[in-house]
């Protein structure tokens, strides 16, 4: 397939993405919940999502706190997410260029979004453009170790092609060469969503799974996560220095 009918199969993939309802509640809460471990609204408050869809992210962190721009080349996405999440700001474009000044953001993060982009490593470095030094970036990544994933990935592979290329380790190596230190690597989610009562158990259950070295990296999703300069040099920043809180506050008044 050539690059213009794989862009053309994108658009149409994410037109109909954005009217469908939302399905799979409890695993992109999962998701949201490792990414954003020791982040608060008070040190890390202004937050940039890369891919926002139809802004389930956006809303839930405007709803603690944050001050979320969400991003997505898609108009009918947008649309969404100024329609759920009307507390968080929305821009139409290219994860490779974002219309943001230099340093202006505390924490980048995207969910599914790097394998449908022609070039994961530019995002990343524009990511890395747009944080202020000791910032975090996010990303979760379907795991194409998990025989789900590998499997429905060759029944949907106009859009999901490039999930095969996007290990950790891939994703590891984008991040170093764009000038991040690793802070963490994982693989999470085993189970599909089910009835609300029953979310706790889910999760409790996969908790144990991730324990096991055995199992830990067949998990449906990874989630790596870096700093922008050195971890140690900043690692007040993750956790939640009174002072950095206060100098945060401020900057949060300052415009982007």
């Amino acid at each position: 397939m050539s690059t213009r009918d794989s862009a053309e199969a994108q658009k149409r993939y994410f037109a109909q993405q954005s009217v469908r309802s939302l399905r799979g509640a409890r695993t992109h809460g999962r998701k949201l919940q490792v990414l954003m471990e020791t982040i608060s609204p008070s040190v890390f408050p202004i937050v940039v999502e890369l891919g926002s869809g139809t802004g389930l992210h956006a809303q839930a962190l405007s709803r603690k706190g944050f001050r979320v721009i969400a991003t997505d080349l898609s108009h009918e996405m947008v649309y969404q997410v100024r329609r759920r999440a009307g507390a968080a700001d929305s821009l139409i474009c290219d994860a490779a260029s974002i219309p943001l000044r230099d340093e202006c953001a505390d924490m980048v993060f995207c969910v599914a979004t790097l394998h449908h982009i022609e070039d994961p490593s530019l995002a990343i470095k524009e990511a890395h453009r747009v944080l202020r030094r000791g910032g975090v970036i996010g990303i979760a990544e379907p795991n194409p170790l998990n025989p789900w994933i590998f499997f429905s990935t060759f029944v949907r592979w106009n859009t999901e092609a490039q999930r095969l290329r996007l290990t950790h380790w891939m994703i590891s190596k984008y991040l170093s060469l764009a000038g991040f230190v690793l802070i963490r690597e994982t693989s999470i989610i085993f189970l599909p969503s089910g009835p609300r009562g029953l979310e706790r158990i889910l999760d409790n259950i996969e908790r144990c799974f991730e324990s096991l070295p055995l199992l830990q990296r067949l998990g449906a999703q990874n989630v790596v996560k870096a700093i922008k300069g050195s971890a140690d040099r900043d690692s007040d920043c993750l956790t939640h220095s009174s002072a950095r809180g206060e100098r945060a506050r401020k900057t949060q008044k300052s415009s982007i």
